[in-house]
């Protein structure tokens, strides 16, 4: 299910509605403040004190309210764009962390990051702000050309024909605009998901000693951003200069008519004046709505590229036994990475307590089995069952029911202990029991939190991998080479543990199996 832009930017309504009447109270006044103003000028010219002072009071009166409502419109804007874009990031790393396996690793992170941070910053920023800011300086030039019409409408309609002539320009290069905002987008983009990529590869750039033709791939790209972002610069900033020239080449018109006006005796001094103060209040809020809709026209650009992220993408629902666990049976299960088959029609039997190892030489396929036993692939043909019951791994989660154990340990930047229970509630004697087993009772009562970066060891993070699952007491226990970084000593003293766990289903896949190991299975699998 999609979702449309328009949905998201239209949930949070009230404040942007507020906002909006704060903007039609601001430009009232601003309205109003010019025919004070005219008055004020007639009657200085009549010499006519009092009537001057009550309208320089009225005046300041209307200055006070207008600051009010002009501080309001921020406010209230400002609320709705708080609401909308926590909404928008949100929803976009819900999606991301609900997207299956084989659709997540399309991308890489940095085009994850890029999308929540350069994209949404964009957003705000070039679209949704341009929008807001176009629609209330319309409001303004409206309101001021009916104030225009009703003191003159010849002088009104002098003004309508300097708007069409202002338009023309920005719409005459819109299309221009439009395909350099969206080669920025493109480029920024790109830059953001190459930095991440390349330094991401720090240990091997300074292995390998290819600092220099690493720098020379970031300085490309870094230098495609950079032109693209020059030449939208340069775009508008000739834009909006040809919107300037033509809009100073016609200020004069106005006057020039005035005066005329005035000698003919149709309208007063001060009329001329309000006009003046009100064609300010004209042509610069439209010159500027009218760039600030160009800006939105090519600002869509990030919108789409959003957008296409907005998918409703549920949370899977799980699977919950019954009855106690009684076996996992897979039935003609293949698998293939692009058009490399992995696994051809696998058929294995797991039972309830029994302790099995899958081995077989590398890229035969061992991982991509634990991972669809664990639900993480889903995109495989064939069946699995639980307890008799099918199980679709695209609407179901496993997670009550097994827990996995990758090789590679993922660490959060936190403490140790939220690392093991990922954030769950888990009694101390529990968790205290499953440290002691697993020799990490020092490190995780220490204070130190994990940062990236830091020098902890393999077997260190793969006993905090195996610590995640031993603390869920799930029926089912997947180890894909789970011990593989742990020394002899405690890969047989961590083994021997999980291989003599009572109701247990054990999995280990695994590419060693010492004597001492192997007489605790019951069975072992080949691929």
């Amino acid at each position: 299910m999609k979702i449309n832009m328009k949905t998201i930017l239209a949930k949070h309504k009230f404040p942007l509605i507020a906002s909006f009447l704060a903007n039609i109270a601001y430009v009232s006044l601003e309205i109003l403040n010019a025919f004070v103003f005219q008055r004020l000028v007639d009657y200085v010219s009549t010499f006519n004190l009092t009537g001057a002072l009550m309208s320089i009071g009225i005046l300041l009166i209307i200055l006070a309210f207008t600051a009010v409502f002009m501080y309001l419109m921020g406010y209230f804007f400002n609320r709705y764009l708080y609401s909308t874009m926590l909404a928008i990031k949100n929803r976009l790393f819900t999606n991301f962390i609900n997207s299956n396996y084989a659709t997540f690793h399309k991308r890489n992170e940095g085009e994850y990051l890029n999308t929540l941070t350069t994209l949404t910053d964009n957003l705000r920023m070039e679209y949704i702000t341009p929008i807001y800011r176009g629609i209330t300086s319309l409001t303004l030039t409206f309101f001021s050309l009916v104030a225009i019409f009703f003191f003159n409408p010849i002088m009104g309609f002098l003004s309508v024909f300097i708007l069409l002539i202002q338009t023309g320009v920005p719409v005459l290069r819109r299309n221009i605009t439009s395909r350099v905002s969206e080669n920025y987008a493109n480029e920024t983009e790109m830059f953001s998901s190459k930095s991440i990529d390349l330094l991401g590869g720090f240990e091997l750039i300074i292995s390998q000693n290819i600092r220099r033709q690493v720098f020379n791939i970031f300085s490309g790209y870094n230098k495609k951003l950079e032109q693209s972002r020059l030449k939208l610069h340069n775009t508008n900033y000739l834009s909006n200069a040809l919107i300037f020239f033509v809009q100073v080449a016609l200020i004069l018109t106005p006057w020039i008519l005035g005066v005329i006006l005035i000698i003919n005796g149709v309208i007063t001094f001060g009329v001329l004046l309000a006009i003046d103060r009100l064609n300010a209040s004209l042509t610069a809020p439209f010159a500027a709505a009218v760039a600030d809709f160009n800006r939105a026209i090519a600002g869509r650009e990030f919108a789409k590229k959003i957008e296409s992220d907005l998918e409703v993408i549920t949370d899977k629902e799980n699977f919950n036994l019954s009855s106690p666990f009684e076996n996992i049976v897979l039935e003609n299960v293949n698998y293939s990475y692009d058009e490399k088959k992995v696994l051809t029609d696998v058929n294995f039997i797991f039972e309830s307590g029994k302790k099995y190892a899958v081995m077989g030489k590398s890229g035969s396929g061992k991982s991509t089995l634990g991972k669809i036993l664990s639900g993480i692939l889903t995109d495989y043909t064939g069946k699995m069952y639980i307890n008799n019951i099918f199980v679709n791994s695209n609407e179901t989660n496993l997670f009550k029911v097994i827990g996995y154990v990758p090789q590679e340990t993922y660490l959060f930047n936190d403490s140790l202990k939220n690392n093991i229970t990922l954030y769950r509630d888990f009694s101390e004697e529990k968790l205290s029991y499953i440290l002691d087993k697993l020799d990490l009772e020092n490190i995780v009562n220490s204070s130190e939190e994990y940062k990236e970066g830091q020098q902890w060891s393999g077997g260190q993070k793969q006993r905090v991998g195996i610590a995640r699952v031993l603390i869920r007491d799930t029926p089912v226990i997947i180890l894909d080479e789970a011990t593989s970084s742990l020394d002899a000593e405690m890969y047989r003293q961590i083994e021997t543990f999980i291989l003599n766990l009572e109701n247990v289903t054990v999995i280990s896949i695994t590419h060693r199996l010492e004597d001492g190991i192997k007489n605790f299975y019951d069975n072992i699998f080949w691929l």
